[in-house]
């Protein structure tokens, strides 16, 4: 609901938490369990079962930046997995952890007018020992991101937002503008000379905005936002040349987190004024991988939007001022090029269920006609979500009869049925719970 406080309907809703199995070693048996937070602006909460020395995979990924004039930056990128020692040690996780998906940052109506909006922070907090929950400022008191995995503290993953991309500048007031700053920051814009790209709030969670390389007399141009794995591409408008080159937004970064490769934290594309006569430009020719392509029409496209749950930053929209010459802020309406929006953000886990325990402990056998019953004695000691289950092996050779799936009744006693005289059976039993609920 937006408010800050916790939303009562999560769980199996998919609007707020993709619940979804892997196979994590190829054996044909899915063996761990992927939550995909992803309902933006709402505080959620994760019942942590006991890991014990089990270690939790991590992906936190904030909003993207909107575009205005320069491409939006794709929002902080930190990830955590067994396999390279980063994870979450689960002896750190709480018995909650709150969870909040950054949303995008709004695209720039009018470019002339206004920078791209921020991407909204996502956040991995853990209940501390005494069940409360530190505030975001506690655990990323810099405003620069944060990975908090320490004993005695707790875990604490908090990601920025992608910076918003820069406006249109006016000659006649300022000649270039920064880029706002981001978990990777949005692209800087200029008019008749260079901007430099913003660097990142944090190096260690994004890349710096595309800066402007403007040597030709009277052209605005722009630059795309950074990503996750490299800077903003620069966009350049030289001298004695009819062509402006377009900066792409920096590339995402790819995670295998959920099973499926995806790229998260790309930059959105930057922008031109490509009013000279002659003059060409080309939409960004970066693959789409989840930050907003640059448009090249009048109106804010569905591609120039970074991807939902993807944290990519929106995509600038390049115009035509006419002649050279003309006061741009009478000829062109620019309301017509709006910023494209940032995608949303994400917060993934991935680990493998710890065992249930007790192990069930089975008691004395009670010969039945055609099968037997026996009791699971400490059945008492399990909690409510916990279900108990049988399976029949080891039936004996030259057996004429048919045992059926044994039964478990809602005291712990399974009962066996269909073998022949004779006939011998063992019987496991196993104990699971599922219904790892958010």
């Amino acid at each position: 609901d937006g408010d800050g406080q916790i939303d009562d309907q999560v769980g199996g809703n998919t609007d707020y938490v993709v619940v979804t199995t892997v196979d994590s070693d190829d054996d044909g048996t899915d063996d761990e369990c992927v939550l995909k937070f992803v309902k933006p602006e709402v505080v959620m909460e994760w019942d942590n079962p006991n890991f014990g020395g089990n270690g939790v995979d991590y992906l936190v990924v904030g909003g993207g930046g909107g575009a205005s004039f320069g491409g939006g930056g794709g929002g902080g990128f930190a990830e955590g997995l067994r396999s390279n020692s980063s994870a979450i040690p689960g002896g750190l996780l709480g018995p909650r952890t709150r969870v909040y998906v950054g949303g995008g940052g709004a695209g720039a109506d009018d470019p002339s007018v206004s920078q791209g909006g921020d991407g909204g922070d996502s956040y991995l907090i853990s209940a501390t020992d005494n069940g409360s929950f530190d505030p975001v400022l506690a655990i990323d008191s810099e405003g620069d991101g944060e990975v908090r995995l320490q004993e005695g503290q707790g875990v604490g993953i908090v990601m920025k937002g992608g910076g918003g991309g820069a406006r249109v500048v006016d000659r006649a007031t300022i000649r270039n503008e920064a880029g706002r700053p981001g978990g990777s920051s949005g692209g800087s814009s200029s008019d008749t000379t260079d901007a430099v790209g913003t660097p990142p709030l944090n190096g260690a969670f994004g890349f710096a905005g595309g800066a402007t390389s403007n040597d030709y007399s009277k052209i605005k141009v722009a630059g795309g936002g950074g990503g996750a794995s490299e800077k903003g591409g620069e966009t350049q408008a030289l001298c004695c040349s009819t062509h402006i080159s377009l900066g792409d937004g920096g590339a995402g970064k790819p995670s295998l987190i959920t099973g499926t490769e995806v790229i998260y934290g790309s930059g959105g594309g930057g922008s031109a004024d490509i009013g000279d006569a002659g003059a060409t430009t080309g939409r960004s020719t970066a693959i789409f991988d989840g930050g907003g392509l640059t448009s090249a029409s009048e109106g804010r496209e569905s591609d120039q939007n970074g991807l939902v749950n993807r944290g990519g930053g929106g995509g600038g929209n390049v115009f035509d001022s006419g002649e050279f010459g003309n006061d741009y802020f009478e000829v062109v309406d620019f309301t017509k090029y709006p910023g494209g929006n940032g995608g949303s953000g994400v917060v993934v886990v991935r680990f493998a269920p710890p065992p249930v325990e007790p192990v069930p402990v089975l008691g004395s056998v009670t010969r039945l006609d055609g099968g037997f019953r026996v009791p699971v004695v400490n059945a008492g000691e399990y909690s409510g979500s916990v279900t108990l289950s049988a399976t029949v092996s080891g039936e004996s050779d030259g057996s004429t009869g048919d045992p059926g799936d044994p039964s478990v009744s809602d005291d712990g006693v399974v009962t066996v049925s269909g073998l022949a005289d004779g006939e011998s059976a063992t019987v496991t039993v196993v104990a699971s719970a599922g219904g790892f609920s958010p």
